[in-house]
């Protein structure tokens, strides 16, 4: 059985969701808030009663058993009674714990390890994986399954074991002396998935007297429950799956990410699409690595309510225009499930400044979702890419980006980039983040938390100033230098050789025209790049910086480079440069002079910002 159409109507938070066509993978993702687990969870109630006006399904037979058993019928909708029916009744029938047979199997997010209760013994041994269960049995939360799970195994063992004895019973009675000795391993599928998901560990026994599962790294034993929480999790899930033996089945999986490293993940996922056979997966997921690694599948993006109501779902796909857009702004397409409005974080180290950005913004704009996005060259991509894709809100998330004041070399008319983009790209109105990190009063007020002698000249603010001016001092030719290079480049320009007219022309026309335009280019290059004009900017900007610097105006700790001097003072006092970052945005928190208000008004723009309607592209969505 699979799910190949969906339609939920007002189901609160969600208004219109639909999509059809849906392959054997559909990965539903989303930002927080937006319905997606509450989308999941009226599929669910509907399987089990098909009968909600707000929810209709259709679903598609993959054997030949379901089509015999639903009266011929290859497909059956829920909007149609009788249909409705048949599903109910083919969901509703019997199943065997070990052998689900075309049902539904839900993984919640709710998966914590349960201290699992002793199995009280009987005589009775019956194959536990032939036993009746019931029908809803599969839709219960993993963790109230999971005690049977582990029962199951112990009896499967045990019933194992009674099958031998008997066995060797009746060829004893008819005056066998010996028996052969291939009898299988009633955990072996078990033991092969746990050597898959955990590379170097093995399965190697359910211990009966004490009912502990153990395994094995290099020669030492040790039991399932001293493995990490993650693993253990993945471990909980596997088994569960694996003694259902599924197949024919839809398997929904709420943020199979949850607490688990990306790898793990994967190993998860790999391992359960693996074990059955025509089984069809529902993820709801977070994880960017997860929807990158299923756009060959179905991708459904629940995007948050429109005005007028309309399709809240849209397909991603990996060739269309915004993919293309967000590969060349250094993104998977999964970055779409991680918020409704994006901050892109230009910078060579813009893992860390995310970690810096995010600390100073705190949780005053818990809208905003930061992403780090690679070098400069990113920055011009995001401006190029405004005027056809992004300033359209894709997929119903709303794009910013925000740049150190270096990164103005990147974009040779930074102006007129930033009014194009109405708000959304935005830079530093100093050139590094690290700009901001060199106010005295509040690294003085860093040292006082730090507990630095009272008479240490770290405590005072006029010292701390005095010496990074001094550190400062030999990085004016560097500042000067960056400034120079970049004004001579945006002076001079790339050459440009077409001609301004070329229509109707001849060889020799057109051989002249460009003959023209060479003389006009070299001349062009030759006054922005005289014997003068390098040397004269040289001197002209130097002097700029060195005056601010020797006069001690506050624009030196603007314009100069400021990540070099703050590495430079944190080398010099003997911190670590992270920590004194960290331990300055706390101070700079209690300080009256606030050194971040550039950077937290520019979030506050971000997060009040509104698309203009006239600009507000409605998603594609699927018919």
């Amino acid at each position: 059985m699979q799910l190949v159409e969906f339609h939920l109507f007002q189901i609160p938070p969600l208004q219109i969701v639909e999509m059809n066509e849906l392959t054997e993978v559909v990965v539903v993702a989303g930002p927080n808030g937006v319905g997606k687990t509450r989308a999941i969870t009226a599929l669910l109630e509907h399987f089990q009663n098909p009968q909600n006006s707000n929810v209709h399904i259709k679903v598609s037979a993959t054997s030949a058993a379901e089509r015999k058993l639903w009266g011929g019928l290859q497909t059956l909708v829920t909007t149609d009674a009788n249909q409705a029916q048949i599903l109910r009744s083919y969901l509703q029938r019997g199943q065997k714990r070990g052998r689900l047979r075309g049902g539904v199997l839900n993984f919640d997010s709710s998966r914590s390890f349960e201290n699992i209760q002793p199995y009280a013994w009987s005589w009775d041994f019956q194959d536990p994986f032939d036993e009746a269960i019931g029908w809803n049995h599969s839709f219960q939360p993993v963790r109230n399954r999971f005690q049977d799970v582990i029962h199951s195994m112990l009896r499967k063992v045990r019933s194992h074991k009674e099958g031998i004895s008997d066995r060797a019973l009746k060829l004893m009675d008819a005056g066998e002396t010996s028996m052969p000795l291939q009898l299988g391993d009633p955990l072996e599928k078990f033991k092969q998935a746990f050597s898959r998901l955990l590379p170097g560990k093995s399965l190697i026994r359910l211990d009966q007297k004490t009912q502990e599962i153990q395994y094995r790294v290099g020669d030492t034993t040790l039991p399932l429950t001293s493995l990490s929480s993650g693993e253990r999790e993945v471990v909980t899930i596997v088994f569960d799956f694996l003694l259902r033996d599924p197949q024919d089945c839809i398997v929904v999986f709420d943020e199979p990410e949850l607490h688990l490293h990306p790898e793990l993940s994967y190993r998860l996922l790999r391992t359960l699409r693996d074990a059955g056979e025509r089984n069809q997966f529902i993820f709801c997921t977070h994880s960017p690595d997860i929807i990158t690694a299923s756009l060959d599948q179905t991708v459904v993006f629940i995007a948050p309510v429109n005005e007028p109501p309309r399709n809240q779902a849209i397909t991603v796909r990996e060739d269309d225009e915004n993919s293309v857009v967000l590969n060349l702004l250094g993104q998977s397409v999964g970055v779409i499930s991680l918020g409704k409005r994006l901050v892109l974080i230009e910078g060579e180290k813009n893992s860390l400044d995310k970690q810096t950005y995010g600390a100073i913004a705190g949780a005053d704009h818990p809208e905003l979702v930061l992403v780090p996005a690679g070098g400069k060259g990113t920055l011009a991509t995001f401006a190029a890419a405004l005027a056809n894709v992004l300033h359209k809100a894709l997929w119903g998330i709303d794009w910013f980006m925000l740049a150190d004041g270096d990164a103005a070399t990147a974009i040779s008319d930074t102006t007129n980039a930033q009014n194009r983009s109405e708000g959304r790209l935005r830079l530093l109105p100093r050139y590094h983040l690290e700009n901001y990190f060199l106010d005295e009063h509040v690294l003085a007020a860093v040292f006082a938390h730090l507990e630095a002698p009272l008479d240490s000249w770290l405590r005072e603010p006029v010292r701390i100033r005095e010496t990074i001016r001094e550190l400062a001092t030999p990085f004016v030719s560097y500042g000067a230098a960056l400034r120079v290079a970049h004004r001579l480049r945006m002076t001079a320009g790339n050459v440009d050789l077409m001609p301004k007219v070329c229509h109707g022309l001849n060889i020799d026309e057109l051989v002249a025209a460009f003959s023209v335009r060479r003389s006009e280019e070299r001349n062009r290059l030759d006054a922005a790049l005289s014997e003068n004009a390098v040397p004269d900017a040289a001197r002209e900007e130097f002097a700029r910086l060195h005056a601010a610097l020797t006069t001690d105006r506050e624009t030196w700790k603007h314009e100069l480079p400021g990540r070099p001097v703050l590495n430079t003072f944190a080398a010099k006092v003997k911190i670590e440069v992270g920590t004194l970052k960290r331990l300055y945005i706390k101070c700079a928190q209690e300080h009256e002079r606030d050194p971040f208000q550039d950077i937290r008004d520019i979030f506050g723009d971000f997060a009040r910002f509104d698309l203009p309607s006239s600009e507000s592209a409605a998603p594609k969505t699927a018919t």
